[in-house]
């Protein structure tokens, strides 16, 4: 847990809305209902922090679309994205 931990806050400073998100997960023990919670949002954190990490361009969308902004519905989300800056990134004109 401590790693886990660790990993996430070298995240933390580039995204205020990553930041927020990381400040409501409690790294406690939880009962088995809470902790299904806790790994869904563990998981997306790790997603999030990988991508800052990586200094991926798609991470602030990420961070936007799963913490800021989020839906329930693909494609939902109100947040404005580039999306052709992922296409051209993902499938570079040969």
């Amino acid at each position: 847990m401590n790693a886990l931990r660790a990993f996430l806050e070298d995240a933390r400073g580039r995204h205020a809305a990553y930041d927020a998100a990381l400040d409501g997960i409690e790294f406690t023990a939880q009962p088995e209902h809470r902790a299904r919670h806790f790994v869904e949002r563990a998981a997306m954190l790790a997603e999030a922090a990988t991508l800052i990490a990586g200094e991926v361009p798609a991470a602030e969308t990420f961070v936007r679309l799963r913490f800021e902004e989020p839906a329930q519905a693909y494609g939902a989300s109100p947040a404005a994205i580039d999306t052709a800056a992922i296409i051209e990134r993902a499938m570079p004109a040969q």
